[in-house]
């Protein structure tokens, strides 16, 4: 995402992340990484399998 971070940017990109549908998996937004780049931010966060 492009810009300075934000508050409002970081529950953008979470909401984002957690719009795709996973079978048997659920998106680990508590180790959600950020990676600064000059243009922007980048986030990203594992996929955990349900057992």
């Amino acid at each position: 995402m492009p810009g300075r971070h934000s508050m409002a940017k970081y529950c953008a990109a979470i909401s984002r992340l957690l719009t795709h549908p996973l079978d048997g998996a659920f998106l680990d937004i508590a180790r959600l990484r950020h990676t600064v780049h000059r243009d922007g931010v980048e986030f990203s966060a594992p996929v955990r399998r349900v057992d």
